[in-house]
């Protein structure tokens, strides 16, 4: 992606078909091994956005030598010495150690879960993956340092959730991709997602660098507390609310959205 914009404040009406709308503010694993346990219950974008006000500062003292890092830009992934994972409907799939798992497969009310140590770097391979689900994210990142969801090249991917979203010990988790840590999306394939909240959302940072992105959603394309930041991509999204969505109420230096 050519060109560098930090969005500040935006303010958007509810959008959109294949629409792009910003809005930023500043203001079974054991051992090492997943296993499976049943469950418990180039940015190109087509707008037809109205009534749109958008204010954009480029006199921001945001840092952006250190946005990407040489992983997060990088497309494709070494998995000669990862794990591989096949999903079965009605077993979430947890993941608790540092590695590359390559993930395949299709499932109802499957949940791949990451939930490593604070020092983990743990990336997912998604290689024609097709998760279907009632009222649970189909990716859901509990702890980690850095999570990397990788779309192999000319896969497509699709995930999806029908249903309203159940809270995790009272916290809401209402995306198809939910992460309570940094997350990275990228590769040479498609991710089609579907949700009926959010798609994707992140308590921290949120970085997009490649890949296809089809979403359909009830409330915002891609949310999260900290910041959205995207190097490249294409991106078709269908959002009640915005495609693009962070804030931060509780600390005034992040909360923005970075193109």
């Amino acid at each position: 992606m050519n060109g560098t914009k930090l969005y500040q404040r935006i303010a958007i009406v509810p959008i959109v078909a294949l629409g792009l709308a910003v809005a930023g503010c500043n203001k079974q694993a054991v051992n090492g091994t997943a296993t499976t346990a049943p469950t418990t219950n180039t940015a190109t974008t087509t707008t037809t956005q109205k009534n749109t006000t958008l204010n954009y500062s480029k006199n921001s003292p945001l840092d952006t030598t250190n946005m990407f890092t040489q992983t997060d830009l990088t497309q494709t992934v070494d998995t000669t010495n990862a794990k591989k994972i096949s999903l079965e409907d009605g077993k979430d799939v947890t993941i608790d150690t540092a590695g590359t798992y390559v993930i395949t497969g299709s499932a109802t009310n499957s949940t791949v879960i990451v939930n490593a140590s604070a020092d983990a770097g743990v990336h997912l391979v998604f290689d024609n993956v097709s998760i279907t689900n009632t009222n649970k994210p189909a990716v859901y990142t509990v702890n980690a340092k850095n999570v990397y969801v990788t779309t192999t090249q000319n896969s497509t991917n699709n995930l999806k959730v029908t249903g309203e979203f159940t809270e995790d010990n009272g916290d809401d988790i209402d995306a198809v991709i939910f992460a309570k840590t940094n997350i990275t999306l990228n590769g040479l394939g498609t991710l089609n997602i579907d949700s009926s909240a959010n798609s994707v959302a992140s308590n921290n940072d949120l970085k997009v660098t490649g890949g296809t992105y089809n979403v359909n959603t009830t409330k915002h394309g891609f949310k999260a507390l900290n910041s959205i930041r995207v190097a490249d991509g294409t991106f078709n999204i269908n959002a009640t609310k915005d495609g693009f969505h962070s804030e931060n109420e509780d600390d005034l230096t992040t909360g923005y959205v970075y193109i």
